[in-house]
């Protein structure tokens, strides 16, 4: 049983508590909220462990395996720097860090630790995705040319700390790292090359700093364009909170991901299960199996998402 404590429930913590919940072999044993703000009454009260104050006396005291590291965006970076200098795995909210000093720090730690870091880009285990990138990684698509995605959600009414870039990091970093990290991956790991980005703050709601929509157009490796675009503008009476879409055009044909649906010149592709990357994450650690995303993967995303936020704020084309 892989022991494992849990930093925070600001972002995709839930990955982890539903895998637990369905039999992956960890058991949370301490939580902490990883800043001055309270755990969720909900979750304290349905884990009934341990709950600190301080999560650093936490890490030394519980001896974890494994950390679940989901504080408010600007506590991230801190909380993973401590637990990698600790020799601890951490299943990371992404991006890493929201700014790029906090993302040095994370560098530096790992030159001299053993930790295993997983940033939690659930849509790798979506089964869409999956199918899409067994496609992809069979040939049946030829020379991969370009790539277009899409991420929509609804804004609703966002907690006060998305208000204020230097608490919230951008919309880029937050839900741009979906598809760029999608992109990379079904690409075979295809570096970026250079990154051109818009964003504007108009028509977020009086929400302050958060940027209701961006663009993003990226040149890879062996000439492959790839665009995306973000916003929270999707309608609140919509059936789902998001709206994930990606079209990969190859030189033999082509695939698409819409209303979770797959389908390769036309053909609507029959999808197995939805995986699970925290459950992932366990077997890795246990010896049984590997999670597609790498430490490598996970510090280089965060590296990509903050300087097309660069460019977005810069106005100019940033060379990667």
């Amino acid at each position: 049983m892989i022991r494992t404590v849990l930093i925070g429930t600001e972002g995709h913590f839930e990955f982890a508590i539903n895998a637990i919940r369905n039999g992956t072999q960890a058991k949370i044993v301490a939580i902490s909220s990883g800043s001055d703000d309270k755990m969720r009454n909900e979750v304290v009260k349905v884990l009934n462990v341990p709950v600190y104050d301080d999560y650093i006396q936490m890490l030394d005291e519980a001896h974890p395996d494994l950390v679940i590291i989901n504080p408010k965006f600007q506590y991230i970076s801190e909380c993973a720097v401590a637990s990698i200098k600790r020799n601890m795995a951490i299943f990371c909210e992404k991006p890493l860090s929201i700014t790029q000093n906090g993302l040095n720090d994370i560098k530096k730690a790992t030159k001299n630790s053993k930790s295993r870091i997983c940033a939690m880009m659930g849509m790798r285990s979506e089964a869409p995705f999956l199918k899409l990138h067994e496609i992809i990684q069979s040939g049946d698509l030829g020379d991969l040319r370009l790539f277009h995605a899409q991420k929509s959600y609804k804004l609703g009414e966002r907690p006060e700390y998305y208000r204020d870039r230097a608490t919230y990091g951008g919309t880029i970093p937050w839900v741009g790292s979906h598809p760029i990290d999608m992109i990379y991956w079904l690409s075979g790991r295809k570096k970026y090359t250079s990154i051109t980005a818009k964003h504007s703050k108009i028509s977020n709601h009086n929400h302050g700093d958060l940027e209701a929509t961006a663009a993003m157009l990226f040149e890879m490796e062996d000439e492959i364009i790839a665009t995306v675009n973000i916003d929270y503008l999707r309608p609140s009476d919509s059936i789902t909170h998001g709206d994930d879409h990606i079209r990969v055009m190859g030189d033999k044909c082509w695939a698409e991901i819409v209303d979770g649906k797959l389908f390769c010149n036309n053909e609507q592709i029959v999808l197995g299960d939805d995986g699970n990357i925290f459950d992932d994450l366990c077997r890795e650690l246990q010896g049984k199996a590997t999670c597609s995303i790498t430490n490598e993967d996970s510090i280089y995303i965060t590296d990509v998402c903050l300087k097309a936020r660069e460019s977005a704020d810069k106005q100019m084309k940033m060379q990667l």
